[in-house]
């Protein structure tokens, strides 16, 4: 599935969410992606510039405008038609030579150097060497790679498997696609063979199959619990143009495989702060791990818990309800994000800025 590949760029689709990991403490060194005079720069916590535009013009690389992506003290930027890094200080900590950069996760970086990707350090060391199609982020000790294997592959059509932080791979390349470890489990595409569209289970870190393949879709597990589609295709027709929008029969399984809440939902997201994201029809609506209906009334769309505040839609805008469903913040953005550290990016027209939990800009929108 394409999608597990460009997951990191695009972040928004049938629920409102950013992709940012949710953290717990606050981090006081935290910056924030703005636009200054037609050029990137990063503001604090309190508005203040911390990071001036660079004037070699480097601009942020990974996932355009995304807010967050300072990672392990670097975040990844292009300069000309290359990406390197640069540290909290603005200054390039790794040169500019890779043709793409992805942030950090566990000490280590995906780069791509002509058609392979591989990993670096924080010190801009090449640690593993350049030689997977394709390389997602490392997870619990592990990094679901894409890989030739006896008699070779067209890239993008080989088998998955995981290496360690050595590059070793530790579980054979097997499955037609693989997500990141989560609660010491990664979801797996069992397929008999490359290009078809097989089951979905689970395997731990010995790449034993823990859950058996049976699902049409899976999730990682957040909270000890993971979506699963055991559903049809969902299709809409509008305007006499027929798109598929996914699999639906969507529940939730525990570590153990138990369908724990039934799959009843057209969609279903990742559980966040205790409650989870689900589609019903039109209808976007929280549940807690019973599968209970917890905010009413419903939204048209609606986002995962941050900090206690999540994103809805209300007439057409968007804005910050609590869990109670409490509208706190007004419904007067055309786009918003998840908070992070007390601080959410949200969109007017063509512009973004910065709001605080009270809903008051830090930073107004600009471009």
């Amino acid at each position: 599935m394409l999608k597990r590949k460009i997951v990191f760029l695009v972040c928004l689709g049938i629920f409102i969410s950013s992709c940012t990991p949710i953290r717990k403490a606050k981090d006081p060194k935290t910056v924030y992606l703005v636009l200054k005079d037609g050029k990137y720069g990063y503001i604090d916590r309190t508005g203040r510039i911390a990071i001036e535009p660079r004037p070699d013009g480097a601009t942020l690389f990974y996932g355009y405008g995304d807010p967050y992506s300072f990672s392990e003290g670097l975040v990844p930027v292009q300069v000309g038609a290359k990406a390197g890094y640069i540290g909290r200080d603005g200054k390039m900590v790794v040169a500019p030579v890779f043709d793409f950069a992805i942030p950090f996760s566990e000490g280590l970086a995906q780069v791509r150097v002509g058609d392979s990707m591989g990993y670096v350090d924080t010190s801009g060391q090449i640690a593993i060497e350049p030689k997977f199609y394709y390389a997602e982020k490392f997870s619990e000790g592990f990094a679901a790679v894409e890989t030739s294997g006896p008699g070779g592959c067209v890239p993008h059509l080989c088998k998955y498997g995981f290496i360690d932080r050595t590059g070793a791979i530790v579980i054979a390349p097997q499955f037609n696609h693989a997500d990141d470890f989560s609660e010491r489990l990664a979801a797996v595409d069992a397929a008999s063979r490359v290009g078809e569209e097989g089951k979905w289970g689970y395997i731990d870190g010995r790449g034993k199959m823990v859950i058996e393949p049976q699902f049409n879709e899976a999730r990682p597990f957040h909270e000890g619990l993971a979506a699963v589609s055991t559903g049809d295709y969902l299709v809409s027709t509008k305007d006499k143009e027929v798109s598929v929008e996914g699999w639906s029969g969507w529940g939730y399984i525990n570590r153990r495989g138990k369908m724990v809440i039934g799959p009843r939902f057209d969609k279903a997201g990742d559980f966040s702060e205790g409650l989870a994201v689900v589609q019903i029809g039109r209808r976007k609506v929280h549940i807690d791990k019973r599968g209970k209906e917890v905010i009413k009334p419903y939204f048209w769309k609606a986002g995962r818990f941050s900090e206690g505040l999540a994103v809805a839609e209300i007439d057409g805008k968007y804005g910050y309800i609590n869990k109670m469903g409490r509208i706190v913040i007004q419904p007067t953005f055309d786009m918003a994000w998840d908070f992070y550290d007390g601080i959410a990016r949200v969109q007017i027209g063509d512009e973004w800025g910065f709001i605080n939990k009270k809903g008051k800009y830090i930073w107004k929108p600009a471009r």
